[in-house]
């Protein structure tokens, strides 16, 4: 080729080379943030210096080089965040949209690990086309001396707005690694969701959709089996977790993606709600078969709602909060493809709750639908805008101030008034008319008068934990059951009640108290410490970092920090995340332990929730064989409610003998009473207990001849029934009375007894019901079975006879060999 061919060659090379330039122009492009503060959005407020920012030309990706704390966090510990995933939003509007994904969480047994990452590799996108591919790597090693290595690769093609994410889990260890669960962790720092998978209908479908305030978030799961692995991985031996994680601003388009890559069918349906005025709604739909839920919305006034579903059958429900409406629908590729919901027209009623001298009672109405008429569901807290959980069911209000207001659709109802155990409850049938308004009155007496006694619900929890209540609809829910004090208990985190409550003008109502839930990640106990110092400038605002490797650590941590507080054992047999079941402490006897056990608590959870059942009657049995071995815990029963309607604040509580009135009530009048056991716990029936005309329960007295006499009275309203008083001696129920009383009395027993003794002994009384609270407790026997139901229930703390006069309660067992270095 002579000279000028080749100069013509190289000319025309160069001319092809500039025209496919563009093309070849890398659409991906990844570099390390070193002004965080430059950074668009909310981005800046994520992101460090040496982070990497990701960006499409469409959407942005932040990727946490150095580990981090993450202040939204506040339930269980979390991973430090080295190379997850904190934000993935659109471009134009970033926005609306952390999260923190993509590190492996590492199970062994109870003990949780998550490795955190290091990149060791970027693969930079050669085309237009071509994906960003950033690997990363960590190593594991667990508390027993297993390891393993984890490989993971984040794959970003551009302008999809999405992250493939693939872990490899290798056994890189000499010996297996016994009891492992792998998940892929990912909190999209939100609650409000749908995922229809069903293990059985749609096992293919394991997707979850968060709708945020300005976007919506798919986590898919692209085959990974977490729960299915091997009891042991050997050496040499791998996991593999599969995931894509997407963002779209609009619904429809999000779920295009992820259906596309499931590879499933799908067809275009539009829900048209004609809501007829600036209210909240939710649009929910369910597969009739399985109960799954396809799509679930959350907005506001009237919309139309572009989703798209498999063939099938569905339940499409609106709830216009209160009205709740349904249709079954058939999705095929030929029928209708669109469905309208209307808010019903509806009539107005206005409340009022009085005692008979006409006083206006703060208490609740619950309404239930009649013959065909749906049970109204009143508006949550926005689910969308707090990003926590909600109440998926509500159909009771409180009434401060009064008179309330109500709009119901159309329709019968019963509706029931109610104020806590002491007073009876109020019922009437309505029928609501469209256009009509209508007053109802409901009075209650107080049917029992409880002197000298102060109500407790010692565990409770709000929106800042996994509650579902705003901390003024707990106040208000605590108020209507008529408790004197409530402790705040949310996980992991102190939450303040008083500003609200004087917001709420409850202050004559209500003594509040800030505690906390202390929760492992392993949740190997759960229990409370109260009342702690508030700390605002702390990411718990007090509470203590849940982190150990002994029980007593935990402890000992609250106790330097709180030194006058208390620590309550909770739900000691409330399966995995009861402290008794996991250290294998033996259900017969409590004689023995196989885990770690220690005894460092004040007080002990006998009854959580409202149902003597569920593990609490296990739990009683403990304390009775704890009581028998000379560990004096004294109980305390706490409704651990959190929500309301179905999880009533107060069912169960304990109740303090204190002469105290509520003004002038301080915490160290309670925690006296309370150390001492100067209480009874209930769900209902109401119990007096005296052993020789003066000592009660949390007392001690000595009586050489070993013959006591005992008093027992019993009372309840109307709708809580009582059939029977037991008398139990250390630790076995020795005598057992039958009621026979009308239950429209309040007195339901009252008897003198003589009780003999022949050595030291511990007496307390037990009362059981077998007719159930429902409606006013909201938990009824969804299967029949009466253990299921919330039965009426009651037991007190011992009375402790010295019977041979050396001035101490001798125990009629030996204590078994726990650590009680902090027993009384």
């Amino acid at each position: 080729m002579n000279k000028s061919n080749k100069i013509a060659v190289l000319v025309l090379l160069t001319l092809v080379m500039l025209a496919l330039a563009p093309g070849l122009e890398a659409a991906v492009e990844l570099k390390k943030v070193s002004r965080p503060e430059e950074l668009p959005g909310e981005l800046a407020s994520l992101a460090r210096a040496g982070d990497y920012l990701v960006n499409d030309g469409k959407y942005l990706y932040l990727i946490a080089i150095e580990p981090r704390d993450f202040p939204e966090i506040n339930y269980y510990p979390q991973p430090d965040g080295r190379g997850a995933l904190l934000a993935l939003v659109p471009a134009d509007s970033p926005a609306g949209n952390k999260i923190v994904a993509g590190q492996v969480q590492v199970r062994t047994g109870l003990n949780y690990y998550y490795p955190g990452y290091t990149v060791v590799k970027t693969t930079a996108p050669r085309t237009k086309t071509a994906p960003l591919t950033i690997d990363l790597k960590a190593d594991f090693e667990s508390r027993d001396g297993a390891k393993a290595t984890v490989s993971t690769s984040y794959t970003i093609p551009p302008e999809k707005g999405q992250v493939i994410i693939k872990s490899t889990f290798r056994n890189q260890g000499q010996k297996p690694i016994d009891r492992l669960s792998l998940s892929l962790y990912f909190n999209a720092l939100h609650f409000y969701n749908f995922n229809p998978y069903h293990r059985e209908y749609f096992p293919g479908l394991n997707f979850r959709v968060y709708q945020k305030k300005t976007l919506y978030l798919g986590w898919v799961n692209l085959g990974s089996r977490p729960a299915e692995l091997p009891e042991q991985l050997l050496p040499g031996q791998t996991m593999e977790l599969n995931y894509v994680l997407l963002v779209r601003k609009d619904v429809s388009e999000l779920l295009s993606s992820i259906y596309g890559l499931l590879k499933k069918e799908v067809v275009p349906v539009e829900i048209s709600l004609k809501n007829g005025q600036e209210a909240p709604a939710e649009v929910v739909v369910e597969e009739i078969l399985s109960s799954s839920v396809f799509f679930r919305h959350y907005g506001r006034g009237e919309e139309r709602l572009k989703t798209l579903l498999p063939e099938g059958t569905y339940r499409v429900r609106a709830h216009f909060f209160p009205a709740v409406i349904e249709k079954t629908v058939r999705v095929s590729k030929t029928g209708d493809r669109q469905v309208e919901l209307a808010r019903p027209a509806g009539g107005q009623l206005k409340l009022k709750l009085v005692d008979r001298k006409g006083k206006p009672l703060p208490g609740k109405i619950s309404v239930f639908g009649l013959e065909g008429t749906r049970t109204p569901y009143f508006a949550p807290q926005n689910p969308v805008q707090s990003g926590r959980s909600w109440e998926r069911f509500k159909n009771s209000v409180y009434l401060h101030p009064q008179p309330m207001e109500l709009e119901l659709a159309g329709g019968r109802y019963l509706l029931v008034a109610s104020y806590g155990p002491l007073y009876t409850s109020d019922r009437q049938v309505v029928e609501v008319l469209s256009g009509q308004s209508r007053e109802i009155t409901f009075t209650l007496e107080k049917a029992v008068n409880l002197k000298g006694y102060i109500s407790i619900d010692p565990h409770l929890h709000t929106i800042n934990s996994d509650g579902t209540l705003s901390v003024a609809e707990r106040l208000r829910s605590i108020v209507a059951e008529n408790l004197d004090v409530a402790i705040a208990t949310d996980h992991n985190y102190v939450t303040d009640y008083q500003p609200e409550l004087n917001r709420l003008g409850l202050v004559d109502y209500l003594r509040v108290f800030p505690g906390f839930e202390v929760t492992p990640l392993n949740s190997y106990l759960h229990f409370n410490n109260y009342p702690v110092v508030i700390k605002p400038e702390q990411k718990t605002r007090g509470a203590i970092i849940p982190l150990f490797e002994k029980v007593a650590e935990l402890f000992n941590a609250c106790r330097q920090k709180n030194p006058t507080s208390l620590l309550q054992l909770n739900h000691p047999r409330a399966g995995n995340l009861g402290y008794f079941e996991n250290a294998g402490l033996d259900k017969k006897t409590a004689d023995t332990a196989q885990g770690d056990l220690s005894l460092g608590f004040d007080l002990i959870e006998i009854m959580n929730g409202a149902s003597s059942h569920r593990g609490n009657d296990q739990a009683v049995t403990d304390w009775l064989n704890l009581l028998s071995q000379g560990f004096r815990f004294p109980a305390v029963g706490s409704s651990d409610s959190h929500g309301a309607a179905g999880g009533e604040p107060g069912y169960s509580r304990v109740v303090v003998r204190c002469p105290k009135k509520l003004k002038d009530l301080s915490w160290e009048d309670l925690a006296s009473a309370l150390k001492k056991g100067q209480s009874f716990v209930t769900n209902g029936p109401i119990v007096e207990f005296t052993v020789n005309g003066k000592f009660q329960p949390g007392d001690q007295l000595t009586d050489r001849d070993g013959k006591v006499k005992a008093r027992i009275r019993v009372q309840s309203a109307p709708w809580i029934e009582v059939s029977e008083v037991r008398v139990i001696v250390n630790g076995e129920r020795k005598i057992i009375f039958p009621v026979v009383t009308q239950a429209v009395k309040a007195e339901k027993f009252d008897r003198k007894i003589d009780i003999e003794l022949a050595s030291d002994a511990y007496l307390l009384v037990e009362v059981i019901g077998t007719q159930s609270l429902y409606p006013v407790v909201q938990q009824p026997a969804r299967n029949g079975e009466p253990q299921e139901a919330a039965l009426p229930y009651a037991i007190t703390n011992p009375v402790f006879v010295d019977v041979d006069g050396n001035g101490l309660f001798d125990a009629p067992r030996t204590k078994a060999a726990f650590d009680s270095s902090r027993c009384p």
